[in-house]
């Protein structure tokens, strides 16, 4: 009922997630399921709940940051705005994707320099300048070709969101740049 009073096709839209979250987890578990064994020892989910579970806080809340915003647009300036916000950040995940990438590449990399306190530091300015010049590079040339690709990709209705590429391409790349700076050497 909350929902309905903020907008009537919020309830729509969380549904709709929903439903698209349950396939995936039926899916997931049909494709995976001859990976799964029920053979639980004590000491081995001591070991992973205790890895596992301060962990939980942050990924909620990223999940959190990555959904909320669509509500809040929802809420203020309807569907549309969702609409062209979600074809706008759709644009914004190419360079996510690589920012995906680099990450999964990087924090083994990371660690194993860790220990290694004569030449740590360096490493690290280093590869976060490399970082910011790579994804700056890929960021610049998404955005000069920005409203060609949602030209062609997208409906008339939605090709507005061009203007809010740039900012959400910053935002990707500057959430990426924590991966270097989150060990505190920096």
């Amino acid at each position: 009922a909350l929902l309905q009073t903020i907008h009537p096709t919020a309830s729509l839209v969380i549904h709709a997630f929903a439903i698209a979250n349950l396939v995936s987890l039926i899916l997931g578990t049909v494709w995976t399921y001859s990976f799964f064994s029920m053979n639980f020892r004590v000491d081995e989910m001591r070991a992973g709940l205790s890895y596992s579970l301060p962990m939980f806080p942050a990924v909620a809340l990223v999940w959190i940051n990555r959904n909320v915003d669509r509500f809040i647009l929802l809420s203020f300036l309807g569907i549309t705005a969702v609409s062209t916000y979600a074809v706008a950040s759709k644009i914004a995940m190419l360079v996510g994707l690589l920012v995906a990438i680099v990450k999964q590449a990087w924090d083994p990399i990371a660690v194993s320099v860790l220990k290694k306190s004569d030449m740590r530091d360096e490493f690290y300015h280093r590869a976060l300048n490399y970082y910011a010049l790579l994804m700056s590079i890929f960021g610049l040339t998404i955005v000069a070709f920005n409203q060609e690709l949602l030209y062609i990709l997208v409906p008339a209705q939605f090709r507005t969101g061009y203007v809010m590429v740039p900012w959400l391409l910053a935002a990707i790349i500057l959430q990426g740049s924590a991966s270097f700076t989150n060990l505190g050497m920096l």
